[in-house]
């Protein structure tokens, strides 16, 4: 098991849940987050569980992360999370989430959300230029993944969770 700690922008505690660790190399970290898992919701004050299986992508370096929904046995979508590239401390990950998402559907469409609360938060947190331009870079390479059916959106691991 590990745990996955994620912070608004200057270490305010956002949400924590727990995965199972299904392949870690140097490059990525690949995590299952089982069916009705607890997520402590910090930011609303909550602890929920998951309806949903998912299969979660970390990169070192890269200002994203991306969860593969799964229920059935089937890939129903992707959320891609738009952060501070994730940390690995031991037995956890950490990043820091930036607002933007970008959902993608089963056939591969996306599309992009929670601007408004990016810009809310870019000024409420004081994110630098810099945060603000490596967000939007990643979106764009989000996007480029999508479009071009690259890695995860290539089918290969919802084939696998079936």
């Amino acid at each position: 098991m590990i745990e996955v700690h994620t912070y608004k922008y200057g270490g305010i505690p956002h949400y924590d849940f727990p995965m199972q660790l299904v392949s870690r190399t140097p490059e990525l970290w690949v995590v299952r987050g089982e069916y009705n898992r607890k997520i402590v919701h910090h930011t609303r004050g909550i602890t929920f569980p998951v309806p949903n299986d998912s299969l979660e992508f970390y990169w070192p370096g890269r200002w994203y992360t991306i969860a593969l929904d799964v229920s059935g046995g089937l890939g129903n979508g992707y959320y891609c999370n738009i952060n501070l590239p994730p940390v690995f401390r031991g037995d956890r990950v950490e990043w820091v989430d930036l607002d933007l998402d970008v959902l993608v559907t089963p056939d591969l469409q996306w599309r992009i959300v929670d601007e408004d609360e990016f810009v809310a938060n870019s000024k409420r947190y004081g994110y630098p230029p810099e945060v603000v331009a490596g967000a939007r870079r990643a979106v764009a390479e989000v996007v480029a993944l999508v479009e071009g059916r690259q890695f995860p959106f290539d089918g290969r691991w919802a084939e696998r969770m079936a």
